[in-house]
């Protein structure tokens, strides 16, 4: 769009021009006025399942709603956070301990802290794991924020790789999902918790919950 000049009164001009230098410093600046509306910022953790990670990327760049600007963060967690609004731990393999042992304790330190100070953390099957108290393999793992085991209920296939049935609340849904070990958050949520979805044996599958000042 090409700036109008606002020098002098004109007749109105085309706008299928690119903006002009001045209108761009205008906008990033907000010397016009206006205050600019800074995009939200999502930081997501690639483990050892690259396509985990291209999938969520994939859905938030597709969000109509925020237009998150996404970064994938490799390594150094701990550097990415205070620039993030959002932390998406994805989906990995089984040994969670490995996953954990990969995270440094700066990193670990800084994930609490984020959340706790008002971060949002979306933790998907193996992230979701991790925002608990849980056993793997000998170790303790997990950053205690809530209850989290796997999920035995009913499945259509195999432990490994299966559909699974969940009931939504917001909106009221029910949706088949592909599952590989998941997460079940057990039957009474936390205190403030909000139930998103549960399993068809009445298991929670999904929930939002306080953390300190964050989610």
């Amino acid at each position: 769009m090409q700036a109008p000049d606002i020098t002098r009164k004109s007749a109105p001009q085309r706008t299928d021009q690119p903006f002009s230098r001045s209108t761009r410093s205008c906008l990033d600046t907000a010397a016009c006025g206006a205050p600019v509306r800074q995009l939200p910022r999502a930081a997501v953790f690639e483990g050892d399942c690259p396509p985990c990670t291209d999938a969520v990327v994939a859905a938030l760049r597709a969000d109509p709603r925020r237009h998150w600007q996404v970064e994938v963060v490799r390594r150094d967690l701990a550097q990415a956070l205070p620039k993030a609004d959002l932390l998406v731990l994805p989906g990995g393999n089984e040994d969670l301990a490995d996953t954990w042992r990969r995270l440094s304790g700066a990193d670990l330190r800084a994930v609490d802290a984020f959340v706790r100070g008002g971060g949002k953390y979306l933790g998907i099957c193996l992230g979701a794991y991790l925002a608990g108290n849980f056993q793997s393999l000998g170790h303790r793992v997990g950053w205690r924020w809530l209850n989290a085991a796997e999920y035995r209920g009913p499945l259509q296939g195999d432990v490994m790789e299966a559909l699974v049935k969940t009931r939504w609340e917001h909106p009221s849904q029910t949706r088949l999902l592909y599952f590989s070990e998941g997460t079940s958050f057990g039957r009474v949520p936390p205190l403030r918790g909000r139930v998103m979805a549960r399993y068809v044996n009445g298991e929670i599958a999904a929930l939002i919950t306080p953390v300190g000042r964050g989610t």
